[in-house]
């Protein structure tokens, strides 16, 4: 009688096994926020590590050139190329922009010296640098108008001053653009460029390229006004943003810090952001990355968006 007692207590009672789902429901409810903190923090990680291999093709692009890469022309334009043969031309009459002039310096010269034939292969073409983990999934679009049918999206974007218009580049006469910006568009539209000795304010404190604000139909992979072109194009608020926003979308003084991702709001505006808790990431001239809270005061996210107001952000980014 006794061996039969011992043989079924080896079983577990109802109320135990009760008692041992509830710990494992507690241990996974305590340990669910710290894995979704490291996965967080891994993201960051690697956004960051995406802005430094920019800051590096824009400064192998200024080694080699003298200049750092431009804004280019316009959204529509094809690439502009320097010969019959197809060979592209570089950041002075460049219509294609930023995000396509320093291929060669982040391991993309093949894709770079593609033919003119071959425009919409470059154009798209994932380029893995240019993708917050964070954002999104789908990578591409396709059917919106211009010279490309299917490009490539990206997800940081270049810093055209305190304030301008994306849509298209009239020149500097028209008072579209403020062209105070790290960026400007090519030199044969606005009679600009940018040297390292053009950043007055000091590339240390001036803002290169950050994370783009994507509203939520683009995180859900729709068209929206800076979510419907790709990494090539020119001076369109796909790859230039500004601290005041598009002048298309209504300019707010002194600046708009950069966006928290909100999964609600629909419009694009042209402006920094980032869905990392944390703030938004940017590389600055020097070629550090740091990331500058949501709440930045105004002015002083202005001061880090303009390369030669003789301002400087009174801030610990």
């Amino acid at each position: 009688m006794n061996a039969l007692a011992n043989r079924r207590r080896q079983a577990f009672t109802l109320i135990e096994l009760l008692v041992v789902i509830a710990i494992i429901a507690i241990l996974i409810a305590l340990l669910v926020p710290a894995v979704q903190k490291v996965r967080q923090a891994a993201q960051v990680t690697e956004c960051r590590n995406n802005l430094k291999q920019i800051g590096i093709g824009f400064h192998t692009h200024h080694d080699q050139y003298k200049h750092f890469p431009s804004g280019g022309i316009y959204w529509g334009s094809d690439r502009s190329t320097r010969n019959a043969s197809g060979a592209p031309a570089d950041f002075k009459t460049q219509a294609w922009g930023w995000g396509y002039q320093i291929l060669p310096f982040i391991d993309q010269a093949m894709l770079y010296n593609q033919p003119a034939a071959n425009d919409n292969l470059v154009a798209q073409a994932i380029i893995p640098v240019y993708f917050c983990p964070s954002v999104r999934q789908v990578k591409t679009i396709t059917g919106y108008g211009g010279y490309c049918n299917t490009r490539a999206y990206n997800d940081y974007a270049g810093n055209g001053g305190s304030w301008g218009t994306s849509g298209s580049y009239g020149g500097p006469s028209t008072g579209q653009n403020s062209l105070d910006g790290a960026l400007t568009p090519s030199l044969s539209a606005s009679g600009y460029t940018r040297r390292m000795s053009d950043i007055t304010d000091g590339p240390a404190n001036t803002i290169f390229v950050g994370e783009k604000y994507v509203s939520k139909n683009a995180q859900l992979g729709s068209f929206d006004c800076n979510n419907d072109q790709g990494y090539t194009d020119g001076w369109d608020n796909d790859m230039i943003v500004f601290a005041q926003g598009d002048r298309n979308w209504g300019l707010t003084a002194p600046s708009v810090p950069p966006k928290k991702f909100d999964n609600t709001s629909n419009s694009c505006g042209g402006w920094f952001g980032s869905m990392h808790p944390s703030g938004c990431q940017f590389l600055y001239g020097d070629g550090a990355v740091r990331g500058v809270a949501f709440d930045v005061a105004p002015i002083n996210f202005l001061a880090m968006c303009t390369a030669n107001a003789n301002d400087v952000a009174q801030v610990d980014p």
